[in-house]
């Protein structure tokens, strides 16, 4: 597994517009050819940043996410999720 494909997919949210709308309008299109493993995709999809943070994801970037709706996630739920989250030895 790679953070880094999870890290630049949330990066990619603010920083890439037609990625954005793309993500918005539909997730699993829009992230088929990110390099991403199957448990993070499944994660993504599901708005499981608990599973996402623990994987390695950056809780930074994770957040636009939230900010911008995507995959189901809020400000109120990814700070729900995000608590539930072992914390990591880095």
């Amino acid at each position: 597994m790679a953070p880094y494909d999870v890290n630049l997919v949330c990066w990619r949210v603010v920083h890439d517009k037609e990625f954005c709308d793309a993500i918005l309008k539909n997730p699993a299109e829009a992230i088929r050819d990110c390099g991403l493993s199957e448990a993070e995709r499944v994660a993504l999809l599901g708005g499981d940043v608990k599973t996402l943070y623990e994987l390695g994801v950056d809780a930074f970037l994770m957040a636009h996410l939230a900010s911008w709706g995507v995959c189901g996630l809020n400000p109120g739920s990814y700070s729900e999720s995000i608590r539930r989250a072992r914390p990591r030895n880095n």
